[in-house]
């Protein structure tokens, strides 16, 4: 059996030769440390995650398949502070779970904010610079991840709360795109 990477190019097949192909995708909405700890919790009793990306992915600590609420609101401060480069985040994480934070809003004077309400700038202009960047390697969102060494994983996050507002894979030494930009 061979191997091969993400998008290999062009490469011979022969009568009786059996090709396995799989997507990589459906990330999900959203912040993860955003999400109910129950049904991360859920997730596991059901097989679909293993503890230890329940809590390096979703802040989520179990003890016995139960929810430890202390040592999770532990675990998602300690990742809100890794997006900060080890700062400790000025403002408390937006309350709630779901799709809230995965689009900045845009407040009545027409300027990107978290929903901790940390202003991201003029709707008119890209939010990302705005924002907390990090380079993250594949291997961060879990062990079925690769990229082309050309490539890399980066996060922008809210420079308040460390919520995580976008990731995106580009080109390295590459301006990231602008998401969403309004004509206004």
């Amino acid at each position: 059996m061979q191997r091969l990477d993400s998008k290999p190019g062009h490469f011979p097949l022969h009568r009786g030769a059996v090709l396995a192909y799989s997507f990589q995708g459906g990330g999900g909405y959203g912040d993860p440390i955003r999400r109910d700890p129950e049904r991360v919790a859920r997730d596991v009793h059901n097989g679909l995650v293993t503890p230890h990306w329940a809590a390096a992915l979703y802040g989520v600590v179990l003890r016995d398949e139960v929810v430890d609420a202390e040592a999770t609101r532990a675990r998602r401060g300690a990742i809100r502070s890794e997006r900060l480069g080890g700062r400790t985040p000025k403002a408390d994480p937006p309350e709630g779970n779901g799709l809230a934070a995965v689009c900045p809003a845009i407040d009545q004077a027409k300027r990107f904010r978290c929903l901790c309400g940390a202003d991201l700038g003029p709707a008119t202009e890209t939010w990302k610079p705005r924002a907390s960047r990090r380079t993250v390697p594949p291997q961060a969102f879990g062990p079925h991840i690769t990229l082309h060494a050309e490539l890399e994983l980066r996060e922008f996050c809210c420079s308040e709360c460390g919520t995580l507002l976008e990731t995106e894979v580009a080109r390295r030494g590459q301006d990231s795109l602008a998401s969403i930009v309004l004509d206004t």
